[in-house]
């Protein structure tokens, strides 16, 4: 009997990348050592084979690895756990004012953002605290509970009816249609950060065509035929994606204008998140992620180079309704002041997604300066006008 084993080279005859299931490299030969040269050729058949069938694997897409997903939706983009911000100067006289010490204002945060995922648990695809929707105003009557608490005069509740229209997504999707052209076991992949932009439509619910690149919004349109195509268009924000709405919807604007069937912005930001920016396209408009971005160009790149250009096809599929008849809210709440005058404190409570930075923070905030002033002892010669408002991020 004999004990073989095989270098792993031996089974490296493809990009070690290739290799996604580790073989077993050692085989217990349970045969007569005379034969021992057939079985050197039946286990280095076995092992080729194996090796085979994970090299076809990985030569989907053309071997380019695929976006890895959304993963868990509610993760920060950037981790800042490590990060020492300078500590804030508190004149020494107030130094006894705890009520905006960070440790008392995130636990509203968290619940703040809390009623963000009900939204969410309750099916929508879009979630947040949205105005016109339950999330919205369940936000709104927490704040005036928090108000009463605190000691406010006068809280109301105030709803208002809607003045326009709410363009809303109820589903979509973009799916690279798969193909054994670009390699065995070429199958479909939804980039799943895509996020369609306010505004767009879809005859018939869904549409397919090939995609192609066309370059930086901060280049000019180039004059190339993109009738009937998905035009692909690549921004990278410097200073938040708010930063490009202009140039971005102008081009894409352009693009559409030029003949192409819809537009997808490819949002190079941390990570592979939902970019809800952007709108207006006069046309079929979706953003992705730089993941899903990084992937369908460098795709499109290899499909251009071997000719396969046009058999490289996306199909968009969008579910949007345009609702009316919606009611907003606001929370207000005084405190009175010893003189004449009023100020106004604003913070918008709606948000899209979980909204923590905006404006989950601003609201706690807000409810925290309210619990502030009304003490007595911090009364101020104004009349203070707190207002957690709705409708900052809707029409």
């Amino acid at each position: 009997f004999v004990t073989l084993c095989l270098p792993y080279s031996l089974i490296e005859f493809k990009k070690r990348e290739a290799c996604t299931v580790k073989l077993p490299t050692c085989f217990m030969l349970v045969k007569p050592i005379q034969n021992l040269g057939a079985m050197l050729a039946t286990v280095l058949v076995a092992v080729l084979v194996s090796g085979n069938a994970t090299a076809a694997e990985s030569t989907a897409w053309f071997g380019v690895t695929q976006p890895t997903g959304m993963g868990d939706r509610h993760a920060p983009a950037v981790d800042i756990r490590q990060a020492s911000p300078r500590a804030a100067t508190v004149p020494p006289e107030e130094s006894g004012f705890v009520d905006l010490q960070g440790e008392n204002i995130f636990p509203m945060v968290d619940r703040i953002v809390g009623f963000s995922r009900e939204s969410l648990a309750e099916g929508n695809r879009v979630w947040g605290r949205v105005t016109g929707f339950p999330s919205a105003q369940r936000t709104l009557e927490w704040v005036a509970q928090e108000f009463r608490s605190a000691g406010l005069q006068d809280v109301a509740l105030q709803e208002y009816n809607s003045s326009g229209e709410f363009w809303w997504p109820h589903d979509w999707e973009v799916r690279l249609l798969g193909n054994e052209v670009f390699g065995p076991g070429s199958m479909d992949v939804v980039l799943e950060s895509s996020l369609v932009t306010a505004g767009s439509e879809i005859s018939g619910g869904s549409l397919v065509a090939s995609p192609v690149f066309t370059g930086r919004i901060t280049e000019p349109v180039a004059d190339t035929d993109i009738r009937g195509k998905i035009a692909v268009q690549l921004l990278t924000p410097q200073t938040g994606a708010y930063s490009d709405r202009t140039p971005t919807r102008e081009r894409a604007q352009a693009l559409m204008a030029k003949g192409a069937v819809a537009v997808i912005n490819i949002v190079e930001q941390v990570g592979n998140m939902h970019t809800r920016d952007f709108s207006n396209c006069n046309g079929p408009c979706f953003n992705v992620g730089t993941d899903d971005g990084r992937f369908l160009r460098t795709v499109m790149e290899q499909a251009e180079q071997l000719g396969l250009q046009s058999q490289l096809q996306l199909r968009l599929s969008l579910d949007a309704a345009t609702l009316t008849g919606l009611k907003g809210h606001n929370t207000v709440g005084i405190v009175d002041g010893t003189g004449s005058g009023n100020i106004i404190i604003n913070a918008h409570a709606d948000g899209w997604y979980d909204a923590a930075g905006d404006n989950a923070d601003g609201l706690a905030v807000l409810i925290a300066m309210a619990r502030h002033f009304a003490l007595p002892a911090n009364r101020q010669p104004r009349t203070l006008v707190f207002v957690a408002s709705g409708g900052h991020h809707s029409p």
